[in-house]
């Protein structure tokens, strides 16, 4: 079955992320900026992958609220649906060099953190392949359409001039280049002289973007319920016959009404899209998350040392720890400023 997602169902999700992502990032570059004085490259390369991903996120909205995106298509006028595709076109733009830019952002963090002349050499080879990957994406989606309207694919049957392998190809690569990324932290660390519980803390952190593969695979399934079934609207078309609701629901893409279908004919390039612009946006912004979360581990650090002097200063003002209370006993008192100072 075809993945349906209604918007009024997923997008406060899309908007909760989008909040999360700033505060994150707001976070990463004031703990960079307290330590150093400074923004390194990649602190700058995430800022700009989320005001590109707030973009991505208006887009969004404004293809919901001032194209109709999630209606049938059947109910807009020719000023919606032109508003919607023209968002839509915006969004998979911003999408492709949203995820780029994370990307390009981690190889630079790792070529500072790696030790030896492979690591050097295996990320400068994972940024060049990253941004070959942009380009070649970014132009056939920019172009996806005769000009001089590019974004325009409603003159087609199928509802989009986009190749049906075109995300596959994207899908791919990005979780290809992922799973690199996951991996390289393992293969740099593993040679460093620290102790396994850093290691374990340091791998962890980047292994949680396993997240951005599991929402990149979710986007395609998305995308594959919207291609096949625009190719099944195009073959009708071509055949010169419709297919109604009882037949759509046949072939595997859930209850459909005949609305959905222009009333027995054909793919709702705007209903049944739903599914797959949320979760473009939904991928693009998991994306930033997790680039943010290995740069917060000096933040975790501090709040953890804070909470165990807390916790200590705490025992020691109520008589307890035990023994060692005991053994503390005759040293010096702690001031009660000096417990204000943990709260």
């Amino acid at each position: 079955m075809g993945i349906q997602t209604h918007v009024e169902n997923i997008e406060p999700a899309s908007w909760a992320l989008m909040a999360l992502a700033i505060i994150l990032v707001v976070v990463r570059l004031t703990i960079r900026y307290t330590a150093t004085r400074d923004l390194r490259l990649e602190d700058i390369m995430i800022g700009i992958a989320l005001i590109m991903d707030i973009g991505a996120t208006i887009s969004l909205a404004l293809a919901v609220q001032l194209g109709g995106l999630g209606k049938h298509r059947a109910t807009l006028s020719a000023q919606q649906n032109d508003r919607r595709v023209k968002a839509n076109y915006a969004q998979h733009i911003l999408y492709l060099a949203i995820l780029a830019t994370a990307k390009i952002s981690m190889t630079v963090f790792f070529r500072r953190l790696a030790v030896k002349r492979i690591h050097h050499l295996f990320t400068w080879a994972l940024a060049v392949a990253i941004g070959a990957w942009w380009l070649s994406a970014s132009l056939v989606v920019a172009f996806q359409c005769p000009l001089p309207h590019p974004w325009d694919p409603t003159a087609y049957p199928a509802g989009s001039c986009l190749p049906e392998r075109i995300w596959l190809y994207v899908t791919v690569f990005d979780c290809v280049t992922e799973a690199a990324i996951v991996a390289l932290p393992f293969w740099i660390v593993s040679g460093v002289r620290i102790s396994r519980r850093k290691k374990a803390v340091v791998q962890g952190l980047f292994a949680v973007r396993v997240v951005v593969i599991a929402a990149s695979i979710t986007r395609y399934a998305a995308s594959q319920a919207r291609s096949t079934s625009a190719a099944s609207s195009s073959s009708s078309s071509h055949n010169s016959r419709s297919l109604n609701a009882v037949d759509l629901q046949n072939l595997g893409y859930g209850p459909v009404s005949r609305a959905s279908s222009g009333g027995g004919g054909g793919f709702d390039t705007s209903y049944d899209q739903t599914g797959y612009w949320l979760w473009t946006d939904l991928h693009s912004t998991i994306t930033i998350i997790a680039a943010c979360i290995p740069a917060l581990k000096p933040f975790l650090e501090w709040s953890a040392g804070r909470i165990n002097r807390n916790l200590s200063g705490f025992q020691r003002s109520t008589g307890g720890g035990g023994d060692e209370y005991s053994r503390n006993r005759n040293e010096k008192p702690v001031r009660q400023s000096e417990h204000v100072s943990y709260a």
